[in-house]
């Protein structure tokens, strides 16, 4: 039975190495696919000369230059996924969920910082004492209604942009978050 054992042992060594040797050559490919993605980024703009004449005249002058985009060079491939119903694509929908998502986490940490200043007002627990300390509690109960208010807008806000999205006909995928 031990026999059984070391077998088995010495056989798996090799099988979870090779997983590791695997995992390493993926990410050297992610990474070499990284750096292809990059260069054809940067390459902004191809410098073709152009001659307008065969004249001698024309020849003697510098020939003429013209700057091709390559965005502006196949102007068919500037949406090449999936729009909705206005003519948006995914990257016109992510930021604009990204950012009232944000809004929303904001005003929600911000509502909690306020309502711990609350307590620790209520509780005494400030440097102020008397009636300095019943007005410094109302100034705090009124900032986090004035949070609790923001909270709603931004998510209200983010309610309406999930209508908005819907109407236009969008992919589901594309509201969530990554």
């Amino acid at each position: 039975m031990k026999l059984l054992r070391c077998m088995c042992f010495f056989l798996a060594m090799p099988w979870a190495g090779s997983g590791v040797v695997q995992a390493q050559s993926i990410a050297d490919a992610a990474r070499q696919e990284r750096e292809r993605r990059k260069a054809v980024e940067s390459e902004t703009s191809v410098s073709i000369p152009v001659v307008s004449s065969v004249t001698p005249a024309a020849t003697a002058g510098s020939a003429v230059t013209t700057r091709v985009k390559s965005a502006n060079a196949n102007e068919d491939s500037k949406s090449t996924g999936p729009t909705d119903l206005q003519g948006h694509d995914e990257k016109y929908w992510r930021p604009k969920f990204d950012a009232a998502r944000l809004a929303v986490k904001r005003a929600e940490n911000n509502l909690k910082l306020l309502d711990l200043r609350v307590n620790q007002t209520f509780l005494g627990r400030g440097s102020r004492s008397g009636w300095m300390s019943l007005i410094a509690l109302q100034e705090a109960m009124h900032d986090r209604d004035v949070a609790r208010k923001a909270l709603a807008d931004a998510q209200q806000n983010l309610a309406d942009l999930e209508d908005q999205f819907r109407r236009s006909g969008g992919l589901p995928g594309w509201s969530r978050p990554r």
